[in-house]
């Protein structure tokens, strides 16, 4: 019945007979799903043949399309398409069982079988503003299923977004066409990340802000001479370092109490520097960060990502794969 609607639908109801067929598909025994598809492929070229639903003799004499022979015998031409669908049954076992070894351009998966997990990913169609978090441990396939949900949507436009260059490179090497694959930091570098070309560096050191006026008068309590001083700036210093890289790897918009280290410095503990004089300090050094003009205190590359971020871009992309 299946198959008689499918052959005798237009093409418009046609997509959507089969998409109605996916969505109950997860029910459907996979030997049920293989006799159909070879039992379609073999109506259709029975028919194409000239062939009749109840033809049990040989339509015509020769080496035509509407025969087959044996020696010097012909044969049945439904005899002929019994076996070919019994052919393309053996072929559809032996190939799931040898792995997918078809050279489509842009694919790279030799011996690559899914899993049932894996099946159950590259079957589901992302809808718009849904998200789909995969978990699973290195090595386990994560950048395999993405590759092959890419490939089986030719339709769509991917973002491959990755955080190492050999991963870049590797996916730009295997992924197919309709993909583009970045690194994060790359993707936020050519929005914005430019703009401090001229004053990047890899991190923050204390020992190089410790002259920095953010941090004039933090310390008020201390001695202004001395080791004690020095030390107590210097631990200032490090709190402040700290609390903006958490406040750079997190969502927020702006520095929280919640970015501060835990447990708390000795220089909280100790009634040296209140928490909101340390969050106080570091919204200072982001404004002077986010400055092109300001090169005593340096722009990272956490920290263009982070504007980048906040930015919320529009992405000209239907789907974004996230590889982390």
């Amino acid at each position: 019945l299946v198959a008689a609607a499918l052959l005798s639908a237009p093409s418009s109801a046609r997509a959507r007979l089969v998409r109605r067929l996916a969505r109950v598909g997860a029910a459907v025994p996979l030997d049920t799903l293989r006799e159909l598809v070879s039992f379609l492929v073999t109506l259709c070229c029975y028919c194409s043949s000239g062939g009749s639903p109840h033809a049990d003799q040989p339509t015509s004499t020769g080496n035509g399309p509407g025969s087959s022979t044996l020696g010097d015998k012909p044969l049945p031409l439904f005899l002929t398409c019994r076996r070919l669908q019994a052919d393309l049954l053996a072929a559809n076992r032996i190939l799931e069982d040898a792995g997918l070894k078809i050279p489509l351009r842009g694919l790279h998966m030799p011996k690559f079988q899914l899993t049932e997990e894996q099946a159950a990913i590259v079957a589901r169609d992302v809808q718009a503003s849904e998200l789909l978090a995969i978990s699973a441990f290195a090595g386990t396939g994560k950048t395999s299923t993405l590759r092959m949900y890419s490939c089986l949507r030719p339709h769509l436009s991917f973002l491959y977004i990755c955080f190492n260059v050999s991963v870049r490179q590797e996916a730009q090497r295997t992924f197919p066409d309709n993909v583009t694959c970045k690194n994060a930091h790359q993707l936020a570098f050519g929005a914005c990340g430019f703009k401090y070309r001229a004053k990047l560096a890899d991190e923050l050191r204390t020992e190089e802000l410790l002259a920095c006026s953010v941090f004039d008068g933090l310390v008020k309590a201390a001695p202004k001479q001395g080791r004690g001083f020095d030390t107590q700036r210097f631990e200032v210093v490090e709190a402040c370092l700290s609390t903006l890289q958490s406040f750079l790897n997190s969502a927020s918009p702006e520095v929280k109490d919640e970015h501060l280290p835990r447990p708390s410095p000795g220089v909280i503990r100790e009634g040296v520097v209140t928490a909101a004089a340390i969050c106080s300090a570091v919204r200072a050094l982001w404004g002077r960060m986010k400055s092109v003009g300001d090169t005593e205190v340096r722009m990272t590359h956490s920290g263009y990502l982070k504007l980048y971020s906040l930015s919320r871009p529009k992405l000209p992309y239907d789907v974004v794969l996230l590889d982390e």
